[in-house]
């Protein structure tokens, strides 16, 4: 709660990034109950707006295990919920704990679902690679540096 004590917002962007190398439960656990805490601290000390960063992975990629199609194009915030992997599904239920907190009146909030997030360094490593590899579509070729 000191942390937060006297700032007019809060932006949350911790978590663990993907679901990758490590337990599927820990990254569940450890980003929702992260998401609920920083929330309710926001709350409690009055921040009057809220930023969370949400992901792209709330759509279902790129961690899918069953294939996800975009019902349309391009994807945009009116797309369903189609998250199947404990970092996509811990990311809607962040964005699902805002809302819960904006709906009893704790702070106004807006949610942005980022896609890949990258450095300069990341960018060349793991990005540039796949460009043109069939294994980039399951994150829509989305990307922001």
């Amino acid at each position: 709660l000191q942390l937060v004590r006297d700032c007019d917002a809060v932006v949350h962007v911790a978590a663990i990034p993907r679901p990758t190398g490590r337990a599927g439960g820990e990254v569940f656990k450890t980003n929702v109950a992260t998401a609920y805490n920083v929330v309710e601290a926001a709350a409690m000390a009055g921040a009057a707006r809220f930023v969370y960063a949400s992901s792209f992975s709330v759509f279902g990629y790129p961690f899918f295990e069953k294939a996800v199609r975009p019902p349309y194009l391009p994807v945009d915030m009116n797309h369903p919920v189609g998250a199947q992997d404990p970092y996509g599904l811990s990311k809607w239920l962040g964005e699902e704990i805002v809302d819960a907190a904006v709906r009893r009146g704790a702070f106004s909030a807006v949610s942005i679902r980022m896609p890949w997030i990258q450095t300069p360094a990341s960018f060349f490593a793991g990005v540039g690679p796949r460009r043109a590899t069939a294994d980039s579509a399951r994150d829509l070729w989305a990307y922001l540096d």
